[in-house]
């Protein structure tokens, strides 16, 4: 194995969960940056995987990924300084190991971040969110997923990483104070109520997706099927359903916004919260 995935490998598996602590979903995050950076050396630079070594790592091909992202890939800046940042940190951990790749460190550092441009933060209002809500159709049961974890996002203001990661035994809505425990950033657990109407869609949805008999808490509330496995639902899955739905629910509704993402539910105004009910379907 060469120096470059050496490295990589200790970096991913020893350095960030053990020396930084880091969460496994954060350690996911850098492990998904060096994958694309791996991916560009292959595909762009035309280096054969196992040909990659520091001396393809120079401070111009790592500028020409940078501009890859944005050009190529339609990345903002968030999104490439985020990847610069996961450069960073890998290229500093190997010069802190090894002096003698300590330039790799240096060239990266001194790579300038991007400016991002501030943005306007879209808001859905009632009609909208009930124009979003209404384009799956539950009878579906792509849909009936669908539809449920737009409700819980919106019910809860959770991150869709933290409903990705969600697990049956976070679901804790046969009590007298029905919650939910979303695990966040840093491994910060916090504990949200349920709304009346929310608690039903969850009895639905679970019972449908995951059986009147639980055998396993630990599985994953949402997923999809690969080959007949139960395998983890993507962000990408999330983000192309609610853009699919917003282009829908825009022919509909005026009030929705041009571009639909999936942090939108997280910036309703409370208000919403307290006022707006969506009644699970039969």
């Amino acid at each position: 194995m060469n120096d470059f995935f050496n490295f990589m490998r200790k970096y991913l598996l020893e350095y960030l969960p053990s020396q930084r602590r880091f969460s496994e979903n954060t350690v996911k995050s850098y492990r998904q940056g060096l994958n694309l950076y791996v991916s560009y050396l292959r595909d762009v630079m035309q280096i054969p995987t196992i040909r990659i070594t520091f001396q393809d790592c120079t401070r111009d091909t790592m500028l020409g990924y940078l501009d890859w992202l944005s050009a190529e890939r339609k990345c903002g800046a968030t999104s490439v300084n985020q990847r610069l940042m996961v450069l960073r940190s890998f290229f500093k951990y190997v010069g802190e190991t090894d002096c003698t790749y300590a330039a790799f460190g240096v060239d990266a550092a001194n790579i300038p971040a991007r400016k991002a441009q501030g943005r306007t933060v879209d808001f859905l209002s009632e009609q909208s969110l009930k124009a979003l809500l209404a384009q799956p159709t539950p009878r579906n049961r792509t849909g009936h997923r669908n539809q449920f974890f737009m409700i819980l996002m919106y019910d809860t203001a959770a991150r869709c990483g933290e409903l990705l990661n969600l697990k049956l035994c976070d679901l804790r809505f046969d009590t007298a104070s029905p919650v939910i425990y979303l695990h966040g950033k840093g491994d910060k657990t916090r504990i949200v109520p349920l709304l009346t109407e929310t608690v039903e869609h969850c009895r639905r949805y679970v019972q449908t997706f995951h059986g009147k008999i639980l055998h396993d808490k630990r599985e994953l509330v949402f997923y999809t099927r690969n080959h007949g496995a139960k395998t983890q639902m993507s962000a990408d899955t999330v983000a192309l359903f609610m853009k699919n739905y917003g282009i829908a629910a825009r022919e509909m509704c005026d009030e929705v916004p041009e571009h639909i993402h999936p942090h939108m539910l997280r910036n309703l105004p409370q208000n919403k919260i307290q006022t707006f009910r969506v009644k699970a379907s039969k």
